[in-house]
């Protein structure tokens, strides 16, 4: 076994060894052409031995591109990895992302600081995954040429391509379905303004409400953030009322997770006393003590689809479609309940 020149091997030392030029090496590692196949074999055999492992950051800097594929996430990362929706969308970019040959970077800037790979070529690419409305970050990826996707998107116009559900149709699925079954005093626990999900969601919510001809209560639709510790604490505030919602919405399952468990501190039943619904179906939802009514998203689904266009536009294709735009469905199990006088 041959003993290592140093700690980090280089492509200038796998070229000393061969008694060829870093060009010639570098031209092997990228699998071009120009080589003959005796010396592409001496160099791959070397660096076999030598145990050389690329640095794919300078790799980008040099190339002009790189097999790393930036994906930014705004929030923090404990929260995001508390969340099913971040683990599952990630799953379905990671494995577009390894079936073409590419790695990840993840990044989890602050909402007000600028994303991390604007000024160079560390990536070939970027998808912003739970992109805010208003992100001045959006409108310099805009006039730039990085390829990017975004998901869910936006609500205004954008050259950006996207990928989400339809938001509207889902806020309208489940309010309805809350009033086929009686209940009017229908409690919304939703997102900060500055999310299409909450957004847009709420739009259905408001399309169903139109629809019977009834007027909803502002005073119980309350904006919180998207964590099992916000659903409880809003949800325990909507419990010291004097007149309780018969009925509340959560925007995505952990938070209802949240809002459940300060129903049941409450010693009132789910869904005998407040029915509860949400989005998301996380693959627990239907394994819970009372199993979830709740919206199925494709989250893995979603993944593979930002993934699959960011190649596209990697590889210079134009997009036929840059909104695709899931359908989704209403699961109904056992946190819903028809009213009763």
């Amino acid at each position: 076994m041959v003993k290592r020149l140093k700690d980090k091997i280089t492509i200038k030392d796998i070229a000393n060894f061969c008694g060829v030029s870093p060009s010639l090496v570098s031209k092997t590692l990228n699998n071009r052409k120009g080589v003959n196949e005796e010396t592409k074999e001496k160099i791959l055999k070397t660096v076999a031995r030598l145990e050389y492992s690329p640095n794919l950051f300078a790799r980008g800097l040099v190339a002009q591109k790189s097999n790393i594929l930036g994906v930014i996430i705004p929030q923090r990362s404990e929260i995001a990895f508390a969340n099913p929706y971040f683990p599952q969308v990630l799953q379905g970019i990671s494995n577009i992302a390894t079936e073409k040959g590419y790695h990840l970077l993840i990044s989890f800037p602050g909402s007000k600081e600028k994303l991390p790979f604007h000024e160079s070529n560390l990536v070939s690419g970027v998808i912003i995954l739970g992109n805010l409305l208003e992100d001045p970050n959006i409108y310099e990826l805009e006039r730039r040429n990085i390829p990017a996707i975004l998901i869910p998107g936006l609500t205004r116009e954008s050259p950006l391509p996207s990928v989400d559900i339809d938001n509207v149709d889902a806020g309208y699925q489940v309010t309805k379905h809350l009033l086929n079954l009686g209940h009017r005093k229908i409690g919304f626990l939703i997102g900060h303004k500055n999310s299409k999900y909450s957004v847009q969601r709420f739009q259905g919510y408001q399309k169903a409400f139109q629809e019977f001809r009834l007027f909803y209560d502002e005073s119980i639709i309350v904006e919180t953030t998207s964590s099992v510790l916000s659903g409880f604490g809003k949800m325990s505030q909507l419990l010291t009322r004097s007149e309780l919602p018969t009925a509340v919405i959560c925007l995505v399952d952990v938070m209802a997770i949240g809002a459940i468990s300060a129903i049941k501190e409450k010693k009132l039943s789910i869904p005998n006393d407040i029915s509860v619904i949400s989005f998301g179906d996380f693959p627990l939802a239907s394994m819970l003590e009372v199993p979830l009514t709740t919206i199925r998203i494709p989250f893995v689904e979603i993944g593979k689809t930002a993934g699959r266009l960011l190649m596209d536009l990697i590889e210079g294709q134009d997009l036929k479609i840059k909104k695709v735009v899931f359908p989704v469905e209403l699961i109904i199990r056992n946190t819903t309940k028809e009213l009763t006088q």
